[in-house]
């Protein structure tokens, strides 16, 4: 356990009060009520730490509680860097998506679905992608089960036993894992 931990947290609370000084001088307003702290680290490391650490930091006069996850440009973080929750929140995007396209499947022809796949369902599967480089296989298997829940839309006529590899390579797509 860093013996500074202390030393730390008082330079980041001075770095967040200079940036908030910073933004009222430029008539900006620092909300701390958007404002996150998290502890970033390896599972032992973040519990090793808890217990020594403030109930938050004071920046901008008011206290801001240290956070176990945030979401920040639309990806969730983990102090612990688990992806189970931005997974969750592809999945439910991909899904729901999907779900609305399939009103106007069988008014579609194939070169159109995939437009639609690509224009409004991949944007999902793709804007988190550079950052999910240590999946878990389970994840892993998540999101290549989203990108066959895709190209079985895009062909709608696989049988939902049949496995969509030659679909998949026909469409030029990699696997969920070659796309990483």
């Amino acid at each position: 356990m860093p013996a500074n931990i202390r030393h730390l947290l008082r330079d980041v609370t001075r770095d967040a009060n200079a940036v908030c000084e910073w933004a009222t001088i430029n008539g900006l307003t620092c909300n701390a009520a958007k404002t996150k702290v998290m502890l970033i680290g390896s599972l032992s490391f973040v519990t090793l730490l808890r217990p020594s650490l403030p109930a938050g930091l004071d920046i901008g006069g008011e206290i801001v509680p240290f956070s176990e996850e945030i979401k920040t440009l639309g990806v969730f973080l983990s102090e612990k860097f688990n992806w189970d929750q931005q997974i969750a929140f592809m999945t439910a995007k991909v899904h729901h998506s999907l779900y609305a396209l399939r009103f106007y499947e069988h008014a579609l022809s194939r070169k159109m679905r995939l437009m639609l796949v690509g224009a409004l369902v991949a944007p999902h599967l793709n804007y988190p992608a550079p950052l999910l480089t240590d999946l878990t296989k389970k994840q892993t298997l998540a999101l290549q089960c989203l990108q066959n829940a895709c190209i079985r839309f895009i062909y709608g006529t696989i049988p939902r036993t049949a496995h969509v590899i030659s679909y998949r390579l026909a469409l030029g797509r990699l696997s969920a894992g070659g796309r990483r």
